[in-house]
């Protein structure tokens, strides 16, 4: 099926949702109409593994394919309102069947190059300890690497300039990191049964460091496979000014709160360095107009936000019951019971 067919098809949800293989894709599809064709043609075509592939309708999106790609399986899920990344694909995990080893989470804005699923697929089976990998990400056109995860890698404890050297025909050995992201993250499912997950009060960005922090808690390692790459035009959902803004709002508000759990109980000295001493230079320098600052309004709205969930952030205590509280409400242990895979006798 080209490309341009792929939209030819109206979107369906009154059919009733078929059994799923044990390798699920999600991608959620929001104003996705100019990048989905792509993304899934590159995808179906790049592996020859069984895909099911659940496409999460998270609105503004005019038409979707439903049904066969060949050997794969692809099926619409609607959400009932527009949703965070984090939210819309929570949503999409209510339909990963017992059977299911591994879920991606996939970008819409992604192009799949032949033979990267697996080959992260064979990492995750080659070794017991790493429960999730990531593909290198590359710039949309291939020409070059997809700047915001060359900043990730350069965070990474073991960072080294080699890891940008890749030469196809030598595949280096996987690289194991702290934290992924989730543009073309494979987790093993029996983990993220274990770890929960995503943590909805993120909404959108770092909900993904977030989920890596718990999969790290559970025991898991976490890699880049450097022989494998999918291409990605970062930022598709956020090229209006509204759109920018609410990004700024939301990674300088993540980042605290995702920075406060990475102290793990001990809360108090990174609350007064990323809230207490952070927020001020940050409006500051909103305010002065200095060269990369963020706006005021976005500064502010981000504060705002933080001071409202304030006895969350400052308490471990608080902060886990309140996540333990909406794994309830998700029903995510009763999920973890019926689906975990039965222990060999």
């Amino acid at each position: 099926m080209a490309s341009t067919d792929y939209l030819k098809t109206r979107l369906n949800t009154g059919k009733e949702h078929k059994p799923m293989a044990r390798h699920v894709i999600i991608i959620v599809a929001y104003k996705g109409d100019e990048w989905l064709p792509d993304c899934i043609q590159s995808l179906v075509e790049s592996t020859n593994q069984k895909l099911d592939v659940l496409l999460v309708d998270n609105a503004f999106n005019e038409t979707l394919y439903q049904g066969k790609l060949g050997h794969h399986t692809l099926q619409v899920v609607k959400t009932p309102k527009p949703m965070g990344f984090a939210e819309a694909n929570n949503f999409a995990l209510r339909y990963v069947p017992e059977d299911t080893k591994t879920v991606c989470f996939l970008n819409q804005d992604t192009i799949s190059t032949s033979g990267w699923l697996d080959r992260c697929l064979e990492v995750l089976d080659q070794n017991d300890t790493i429960g999730a990998v990531s593909p290198m990400l590359r710039s949309y056109d291939g020409k070059g690497w997809d700047m915001t995860f060359v900043d990730i890698l350069k965070q990474q404890p073991d960072f080294s300039d080699e890891w940008l050297n890749v030469d196809k025909d030598c595949p280096a050995s996987q690289q194991t990191v702290l934290e992924l992201p989730a543009t073309a993250m494979i987790v093993k499912w029996p983990l993220l049964l274990k770890s929960g997950p995503f943590d909805p009060l993120f909404g959108s960005y770092y909900e993904d460091f977030d989920l890596c922090l718990r999969l790290r808690q559970c025991g898991a390692s976490l890699a880049i496979c450097p022989d494998a790459f999918v291409q990605h035009f970062s930022g598709s959902v956020s090229q209006s000014k509204d759109a920018q803004l609410r990004r700024a709002r939301w990674v300088l508000r993540n980042r605290v709160i995702y920075r406060l759990r990475q102290g793990g109980s001990s809360r108090l000295e990174p609350f007064m360095k990323h809230f207490v001493l952070a927020f001020p230079r940050h409006f500051l320098r909103a305010c002065i107009g200095r060269k990369g600052s963020n706006p005021v309004s976005a500064v502010s709205k981000a504060f705002l936000d933080l001071i409202q969930i304030l006895p969350r952030l400052i308490s471990d205590q608080t902060d886990k019951q309140k996540w333990q509280a909406f794994l309830d409400e998700f029903q995510w242990n009763q999920t973890k019971t019926k689906q975990a895979p039965s222990k060999p006798s």
